[in-house]
């Protein structure tokens, strides 16, 4: 135990060297950047407008407004696969949000709805409704936090069906992020409301001069992208403006991928969070733990993950 604190401290590093952020919008293209510098570029294409993105470790899932979910491979730019969320049971299924929570793809629709898929095989294991059109979704420690614009938040544990009320906004919420603690929701008056994700306590709002159409966490800051296309960096904390971009296409949905191996929870830092989310993965056999890609979670995926952990980013 002391050798391995020992690692775990000496790896703290902050993993900004190869992220990118895609977004995607309703002409079906998938654009990418680095988030520090903007100038975007094709990143990949969809068959329908992209409502909402999420990382499976291995691929960009693109969910477009048809239902379909697109395995867009980050190397070649390209899907190299494709699901449908819709079914005779739900054949209007929109994908206003995407989460990824261990082996569970979460994915949601403007009706309610709540889709629950095997991350691996892409099944659909079950659905769940709640009593509100969605527009945003967030996982944070455990639990799965929808919202829209009646401007209700509600949560749930991730996987169960029982949604409560978590809080409300003073705007009709369609974005949402977390950066590990706290909540932040958007809404499209122009406010973030930020929310401790323990407690529920409020903490604060602040203006951000877009409509709040996306939000994504990046090296600690909040980026907040405008329908229009312009993306805004702020601080967290107080709101401030750090700087800005744009992508010169409108913006429906925004992702931070990390090409930092140890920043396993993609939070921008390498820390003990990610060695402990990675040793949770690996006793589950979740797929996220397969770091070499061969198809196998097995010793050879612990020790890439620890050299990368060492080494930090």
């Amino acid at each position: 135990m002391r050798h391995t604190m020992m690692i775990l401290a000496a790896a703290a590093a902050t993993a900004t060297a190869q992220d990118t952020l895609y977004v995607g919008g309703p002409q079906g293209v998938l654009l990418k950047a680095d988030p520090n510098v903007g100038a975007f570029s094709f990143g990949g294409s969809c068959g329908g407008p992209i409502n909402s993105l999420a990382y499976d470790g291995r691929h960009v899932l693109a969910g477009d407004s048809t239902g379909a979910v697109y395995l867009i491979d980050t190397s070649v730019g390209f899907p190299t696969g494709t699901f449908s969320l819709r079914n005779a049971s739900h054949p209007t299924f929109d994908n206003t949000a995407m989460a990824i929570e261990g082996n569970m793809l979460l994915a949601t629709a403007s009706d309610g709805a709540i889709r629950l898929v095997d991350a691996a095989t892409h099944t659909i294991d079950d659905t769940y409704y709640v009593n509100f059109d969605i527009q945003a979704a967030v996982v944070a420690q455990g639990m799965f936090y929808v919202a829209g614009p009646s401007t209700l938040i509600s949560r749930a544990d991730v996987g169960q069906s029982a949604y409560q009320f978590f809080s409300a906004c003073g705007g009709a919420v369609y974005s949402a992020a977390t950066d590990g603690t706290d909540l932040f929701f958007g809404a499209d008056n122009g406010t973030v409301y930020r929310f401790d994700a323990s407690t529920g306590q409020y903490q604060v709002t602040f203006a951000t001069g877009t409509d709040c159409n996306a939000l994504a966490f990046h090296d600690g800051d909040l980026l907040v992208a405008d329908s229009s296309g312009e993306i805004v960096r702020m601080n967290p904390d107080t709101g401030a403006t750090i700087s800005t971009m744009n992508v010169g296409s409108p913006v429906n949905a925004m992702l931070i991928v990390t090409g930092c191996t140890g920043d396993f929870d993609r939070s921008g830092d390498v820390n003990t969070n990610d060695f402990f989310a990675f040793l949770a993965d690996y006793q589950d056999q979740d797929h996220s733990a397969d770091i070499s890609g061969d198809g196998l979670i097995n010793t050879n995926d612990f020790f890439q993950f620890l050299n990368a952990y060492q080494v930090g980013c």
